[in-house]
């Protein structure tokens, strides 16, 4: 099976809801903070 992974921001509303609803599944997924990990931020939209 694929991993999930998402972008966040620690002010970004709309990650705090993805994260909530793919908690809320039972859904694994690898989070990549952007403001802080911007170095594999660039590389997974590459």
């Amino acid at each position: 099976m694929n991993q999930v992974k998402i972008l966040t921001s620690p002010t970004c509303s709309y990650c705090h809801a993805a994260k909530d609803l793919l908690n809320q599944q039972g859904i694994s997924y690898q989070e990549v903070d952007v403001v802080n990990d911007s170095e594999q931020a660039q590389q997974l939209l590459a």
